[in-house]
């Protein structure tokens, strides 16, 4: 193998006007450059990607986003009439009347709100 193989190597480069002196450097350490080089570009390479796959995203979360506010400006909102609220049992009731009217009374308003809430829930769910 030459010595001079891995060591520092001067070329002298004879040109037409004159001689100009290069230093090329050991073959491995330009090797080494050239991989780091290759591997910077790489990776500059691949976060240009990553940029262009994140733009790409942002532009279509922004035209989802305008989608959805386009349909919900199609929407028609919900026009329900709501039951009217029934007199209960108990508000018709007197201060002075007995416990067996006050508990029929109760009973009477139990029913009336159990066809109310129904009425609210139907209502409710026709708007859905």
């Amino acid at each position: 193998m030459n010595p001079l193989a891995g060591a520092l190597l001067l070329g002298l480069i004879v040109g037409a006007g004159g001689s100009t002196l290069y230093w090329h450097g050991r073959l491995s350490d330009q090797r080494a450059r050239g991989d780091q080089l290759e591997a910077s570009l790489g990776a500059q390479a691949e976060g240009v990607k990553l940029l262009k796959q994140a733009a790409a995203r942002r532009e279509m979360d922004a035209r989802q986003a305008q989608a959805a506010a386009e349909r919900a400006a199609r929407q028609v909102p919900c026009r329900v009439t709501l039951p009217p609220r029934p007199v209960y049992a108990t508000e018709a009731l007197s201060s002075d009347a007995g416990i067996y009217d006050q508990v029929r009374a109760l009973l009477a308003e139990r029913r009336q709100r159990m066809a109310y809430e129904a009425q609210l829930e139907a209502a409710a769910r026709a708007c859905s």
